[in-house]
């Protein structure tokens, strides 16, 4: 049964609808107000509720029917299914929230905090070999300055992007001085302040010379583990701490060199 949205007290509506009320008074009869406390008993029925607007008063309470302009069936529009529509709405809404902070979340840790870089080279052999994915902290450096023998990422600087123009990716080496040290490699040796320092990281001693240098300031010297084919501070010169992404802390893959660095 279709229900049309009605008007209280419609005289035409009333005699097509009275079936519905087996009770329905005829004009000038008093109608009962049994649960309207506060009414007079015999309350005017030109100013109460015709039968008709009683039956789609109470079908409207439990479902609302809209007549389709067609004539067709008409749309169901309960309460229920308005409340379940809203709280399905809702939990859409509160998934894309949710995804959309995890989101920004991701690219501020990213960003900020640490991420996952993949080795290109062989450079840093036997400690890293392309194809290794490794974790880099960016956090540290804001609280403290690189050491020596740290392993350091790096966006690559002027000078070395002038004699390998490709070379737009981040770099990955290893500090061996920091601001103020004096360099040099003598005899397969690299000498720190005058001292030899011990690198049982290495693959192989080193087969080159270089004459001393001295780290100037907010800069830092980089070398491979993989000392004689290496792209590294021995050709191109220092990093400037402008530079640095971070610093490498770990391995994650291949799961047999997992660990910290």
């Amino acid at each position: 049964m279709f229900l049309k949205r009605l008007k209280l007290g419609d005289p035409q509506e009333a005699t097509d609808s009275a079936q519905y009320s087996p009770k329905a008074p005829k004009d000038g009869d008093p109608i009962p107000f049994d649960v309207a406390d506060g009414f007079a008993e015999n309350f005017p029925t030109s100013l109460a509720p015709t039968p008709v607007a009683y039956v789609a008063g109470f079908s409207r309470v439990f479902e609302e029917r809209v007549e389709a302009p067609d004539g067709g069936k008409g749309e169901s529009r309960s309460p229920q299914n308005r409340d379940h529509f809203i709280r399905e709405m809702g939990g859409s809404v509160g998934w894309a929230i949710t995804v959309a902070f995890a989101g920004a979340f991701v690219i501020a840790l990213r960003a900020f905090v640490a991420d996952v870089f993949v080795i290109g080279s062989p450079a840093m052999d036997p400690t890293l070999s392309a194809g290794d994915r490794i974790v880099v902290d960016k956090l540290s450096y804001q609280w403290r300055s690189p050491e020596r023998g740290e392993i350091l990422v790096f966006n690559p600087p002027k000078i070395l992007q002038d004699m390998r123009p490709q070379a737009d990716q981040p770099f990955i080496l290893r500090i061996v001085g920091v601001p103020g040290d004096r360099l040099k490699i003598q005899g397969g040796q690299l000498y720190v302040n005058g001292q030899p320092l011990p690198e049982s990281y290495l693959q192989e001693p080193t087969t080159y010379e270089m004459a001393q240098v001295t780290v100037p300031e907010n800069t830092y010297f980089v070398l491979g583990d993989n000392r004689n084919d290496s792209f590294d501070s021995s050709i191109w010169g220092i990093v400037p701490a402008s530079k640095i992404i971070g610093r490498a802390t770990s391995v994650v893959y291949p799961l047999g060199k997992f660990g910290e660095l």
